[in-house]
């Protein structure tokens, strides 16, 4: 048994890394967006935001979902990177989660009781969240930037 553990150790060795994830994509031609979130209100909670492609169900299916922290606050602007991201077209949706339930609070009469936003700072027509087209950003390789503010009813 030993000799059988030495023979597959030494093939692991001189071979390289078999586990190493070779499926991992190249960063090489990513993007990175820096986020810049105004109008924030409270350092309460944490920002949520649902990040977009073309083929997700938008706005209940996001791609990639990033918390920031309000740690940073400053004054009422928050920032934060998004990194590793193929160029492309995109949408942000946000949540403003004050009390860090992870999911959108609305009084008795369906009025959200959070702040929310949508990358183009698009807005929602008759309580309906605003299409992708509407929000939607082209990400080019390299540092990419967008600002959009919190709404609140």
């Amino acid at each position: 048994m030993k000799t059988i553990i030495i023979i597959f150790l030494l093939t692991v060795l001189k071979s390289g890394t078999p586990y190493q994830d070779r499926t991992l994509p190249s960063y090489q031609h990513s993007a990175m967006i820096i986020v810049q979130i105004e109008n924030v209100r409270t350092t309460e909670g944490v920002l949520r935001m649902g990040f977009y492609i073309p083929t997700d169900n938008f706005p209940d299916e996001p791609h990639r979902s990033p918390v920031f922290s309000k740690i940073h606050m400053q004054e009422d602007v928050v920032t934060d990177t998004i990194k590793n991201i193929t160029p492309g077209t995109y949408a942000i949706t946000l949540l403003d989660d004050t009390n860090s339930n992870g999911k959108m609070d609305y009084t008795f009469l369906g009025m959200p009781k959070e702040g929310f936003g949508f990358s183009n700072d698009a807005r929602p027509k008759l309580l309906k969240s605003p299409d992708f087209e509407s929000c939607s950003f082209e990400v080019t390789q390299g540092i990419n930037r967008i600002s959009f503010r919190v709404q609140y009813f």
